[in-house]
């Protein structure tokens, strides 16, 4: 049996949605930039593309490609270039259907494009390839 505590000091809430719905079907590099971007959120911090980069150690794309899929589920917002956790109901389940199929699902499609074209695409680039 594994037993977890918990310092006082280090307490970040998560989302129930998140840990009943999502985390067990997103891929880990998804649950990893969502609870990252949490933490910041939590803490009211920024970090350029390139800090992302470092503190992750993803590309920026990977990076992109994740928040945009938490974005298509729902529990994130983009105005710009700032992102906001969003709690309560996701949007997919209030429409009852998926917007688009999330870019994970693709993964054997996006990585053919990927090695006939010999770079990575974007999420819109994505997006628009599905379109």
């Amino acid at each position: 049996m594994i037993k977890f505590t918990l310092d006082e000091q280090a307490f970040l809430p998560v989302p129930t949605v998140f840990i009943q719905k999502y985390m067990c079907d997103a891929p880990a590099e998804y649950v990893k930039v969502f609870l990252y971007g949490l933490y910041l959120a939590n803490g009211g911090g920024q970090l350029a593309e390139t800090e992302l980069e470092d503190e992750l150690h993803m590309s920026f794309t990977q990076i992109e490609a994740a928040l945009n899929y938490w974005c298509l589920k729902g529990l994130m917002v983009k105005n710009g270039s700032r992102y906001e956790l969003v709690a309560g109901k996701p949007r997919e389940e209030e429409t009852g259907k998926k917007k688009r199929a999330p870019l994970y699902e693709m993964q054997n499609f996006n990585n053919m494009l990927r090695t006939v074209l010999n770079r990575d695409l974007t999420p819109s680039e994505l997006n628009s390839i599905y379109d």
